[in-house]
């Protein structure tokens, strides 16, 4: 059993304690089995949490790590400063057990009570950036891969800045988020101020210095250079993918310049290649690659000074505004005064009405959406508070047990000084506070943005504490407001570049669908280039396959030509898929229609077999048509060359009625024809003529135009009488009876004596003058009696 098999099995136990104490189990796939990705040194587990989220379960399996890999990450999970937290996955947290031992340790005695370490830290949803940069490559988008050269500079500026060394930087430790920006995976070498161990191992062989020996920090910044010279190259030639790097599934694959390349760049194919290719910026990448390369390790930092551009500006360390659940009197007083101004501060007569004018007071209420507001135009007093009556005590108190967010602003705004009101100061503030919140979600669910963030600064103006929905929802206005200002700017200006690194990184995705004109543009931004590129091709599938005419049919900056083309590609495709669809089905009536009036150039984009076999099946089906037609007009002539016809193509006749029709008229030709044959034989075989003339009258073929005149049915029959009487004749004169020769010869209808000899006649005259002289004899006698 492989050792992910073992991992997975491990998952699937019952009662498994770090899942316990995490609260999380595995999330399995379509096959009922955990979800585990396999590196070099670990195995890292999906699991998901009882809210819903994920959680990355790490299990190193390399005993000879294992002590290091523990200290490594039981140091992340203690603490690290937020420059280094914004480049790393989040939520850190090492297990101890022993669920897993068997696994990262296979073959030792698990009773013996040897544990093992996992850590377990944030889910990232995204692909590696091999994958991101092997999809945008192949798909020719270089605005793809501008975009990830800048976010890659900007994480490892950013983990240059704070001194965290990750000492095993490739593209496959790398994750693009859905946001766009990156984060670094696999912390097995790093180290950072504070580690307990220094950077370990040597880096990946093809993302390290040929010579091996390098510190840390100039370990990624080496490693960074080859990315972003990587990404520079295919982001001027894309194609270049296809032709240098790994797949994406090779471990620690490169991207374009293999081991072999780093070690001697001048002698390599794949560099000569590319430096024909590129210009400007890239070829100075692919100069510092190349020194870098051939410098040692004393002379590498000032070749890789300038790798990484730290330009972090200084930010004031502000700490965080603090909530209490009480207020000062003067932060009290001080909000209150410049919400209200000072005259707000002087008390009103006892029993006065919230909601009508108060001794000259008025109330101006704002609405659901604003802040209750009082205007007086009595501005007396210094501005110094007086004690409020024990009815406003009361009053405030039924407010913010009803929860009455006016009520309470109105009367603490007579009461804030108040040192008996003071103390539901925390009490008032829970009450503004979720009046703010229920503003907020008003203003969210009526998609007002501004709105939303206009409110969450002025409660924290007031120092008031939004509650944890609030602040996100606050936060979501904030990225949507940006998000929708760059987009504007981008699509004011056609800035494609801009228009790409928004779609890569996600953040279009918090607009939702409220701008459909601006996300469409912003698609045909994206997809237009590849759109380019399909044309180009001349390939009516790959045409089709990048043309999406919900981005494109409304696009004017499609040419005439082009749309041309794009409707040529879909008529062509669709009949190409319906011909093969019928001629995979045999249905030979549709593929006749389809070849009455096919596209141009429809034919040609099918293969040779298959154009072979079409025509082959159209021949069959005329064939068969033209059978059925002769068939109905009776004409055995047509229906014989028809069916000499269907026969030549190899077509089936699968109709009974054709069938029979066919049997009969193969029949009577055949009887025809035999009979013709007859006719020409010398000597006359007259016994076989009689025998096919009963056949022929049987058939009904007495008036076939075939059997007219000489050969006619009567004349033919003629010659078969005429033939008995010869017979009878001829028998009569082997008896040598006059008698029954002269009653065989007379009378002779049918000319039977022509047929005789010159002999046989005078026999028979001489029977006739014999049997006439006997005749005449015994008539005399009768009479002389």
């Amino acid at each position: 059993m492989d050792r992910i098999a073992r991992f997975q099995n491990a998952l699937l136990q019952p009662d498994v304690p770090e899942f316990q104490i995490l609260g999380v189990r595995p999330e399995l796939d379509h096959a009922g089995r955990p979800v585990v990705v396999a590196g070099n040194n670990a195995m890292v587990a999906k699991l998901i949490r009882r809210d819903g989220r994920h959680v990355a379960f790490r299990a190193v399996d390399n005993s000879d790590m294992g002590g290091d890999w523990l200290l490594r990450h039981t140091a992340l999970q203690q603490g690290l400063n937020q420059g280094i937290r914004q480049w790393i996955p989040a939520g850190i947290r090492v297990v101890r057990g022993r669920s897993f031992a068997d696994v990262v340790h296979p073959g030792d005695d698990v009773r013996a009570g040897r544990s093992t370490a996992a850590v377990a830290m944030e889910w990232i949803e995204g692909p590696t950036l091999m994958h991101t940069v092997d999809r945008a490559a192949r798909a020719g988008n270089a605005a793809v891969l501008r975009a990830l050269g800048k976010a890659l500079r900007e994480c490892m500026e950013g983990l240059a800045a704070e001194s965290f060394v990750h000492g095993d930087i490739t593209a496959h430790n790398i994750i693009v988020r859905p946001s766009g920006r990156l984060t670094v995976v696999d912390f097995d070498t790093a180290t950072w101020p504070g580690s307990p161990l220094g950077p370990g191992g040597t880096g990946a062989p093809g993302y390290r210095h040929p010579t091996a020996t390098l510190p840390g920090s100039q370990r990624d910044e080496f490693a960074t250079l080859v990315l972003l010279t990587s990404l520079a190259v295919l982001a001027d030639e894309p194609d270049l993918r296809r032709s240098f790097g790994d797949p994406v599934s090779a471990p620690d694959g490169v991207l374009i310049f293999s081991p072999w390349d780093l070690q001697d760049l001048q002698a390599s194919p794949a560099y000569a290649d590319i430096s024909a290719r590129v210009s400007g910026e890239t070829a100075e990448l692919m100069q510092r690659l190349a020194q870098a390369c051939q410098s040692t390790a004393d002379n590498l930092p000032g070749v890789l000074d300038g790798t990484l551009r730290v330009a972090v500006s200084p930010v004031s360390q502000q700490p965080e505004p603090s909530f209490e659940k009480t207020w000062h009197l003067d932060s009290a007083l001080e909000r209150i005064r410049s919400r209200y101004g000072p005259a707000t501060l002087d008390g009103a007569p006892a029993g006065a009405s919230v909601s009508k004018k108060r001794d000259g007071e008025t109330l101006s209420r704002s609405g659901a959406g604003g802040w209750p507001e009082v205007v007086s135009p009595d501005v007396s007093g210094s501005g110094l508070w007086r004690p409020g009556n024990e009815d406003d005590r009361i009053r405030l108190v039924k407010a913010i047990e009803r929860d009455d967010e006016n009520e309470v602003a109105w009367l603490w705004a007579r009461l804030a000084s108040d040192p008996f009101a003071v103390m539901h100061a925390g009490r008032v503030e829970d009450v503004l506070a979720r009046g703010y919140h229920r503003r907020i979600d008003h203003e969210v669910n009526r998609g007002h943005d501004d709105q939303v963030i206009a409110l969450a600064e002025e409660a924290s103006e007031r120092n008031l504490p939004l509650p944890r929905t609030a602040r996100v929802a606050v936060r979501s206005a904030r990225e949507r407001r940006d998000v929708r200002a760059e987009l504007e700017r981008a699509l004011r200006e056609d800035d494609t570049e801009a228009l790409a690194d928004l779609a890569v990184s996600g953040r279009l995705v918090v607009l939702g669908d409220a701008d459909r004109i601006s996300l469409q543009r912003v698609l045909r931004a994206i997809e237009r280039p590849i759109l380019d590129r399909a044309l180009a091709t001349d390939d009516d599938r790959i045409i089709m396959h990048a043309y999406d005419p919900a981005l494109f049919d409304g696009d004017l900056s499609l040419g005439r030509e082009e749309r041309e083309r794009i409707e040529l590609a879909s008529t062509r495709q669709a009949w190409v898929d319906a011909v093969r669809t019928a001629l995979k089905q045999r249905r030979t009536h549709e593929l006749f229609d389809l070849f009455t009036s096919p596209p141009q150039g429809g034919a040609e984009r099918l293969g040779l077999a298959e154009r072979r076999r079409i025509r082959r099946e159209i021949e069959r089906r005329r064939a068969l048509d033209d059978l059925a037609q002769a068939v109905k007009g009776e004409d055995d002539e047509a229906i014989i060359v028809a069916l000499n016809k269907v026969e030549r193509v190899g077509a089936r006749i699968t109709d009974r009625f054709t069938w029979g029709a066919i049997q009969r008229v193969v029949e009577r030709v055949s009887v025809i024809e035999e009979l013709s044959d007859v006719i020409e034989q010398r000597p006359l075989d007259y016994v076989r003529l009689a025998q096919l003339l009963s056949v022929v009258r049987s058939l009904g073929l007495t008036g076939d135009p075939r059997l007219q005149g000489d050969v006619s049915v009567d004349a033919l029959q003629r010659h078969v009488v005429r033939f008995a009487h010869v017979r009878r004749l001829r028998a009569a004169l082997q008896r040598d009876n006059d008698i029954a020769i002269v009653v065989a010869a007379i009378p002779d209808p049918y000319d039977a004596l022509d047929e005789l000899t010159e002999e046989e006649r005078d026999r028979v005259a001489a029977a006739i003058i014999a049997r006439r002289a006997v005749d005449r004899h015994f008539v005399d006698a009768r009479v002389a009696s």
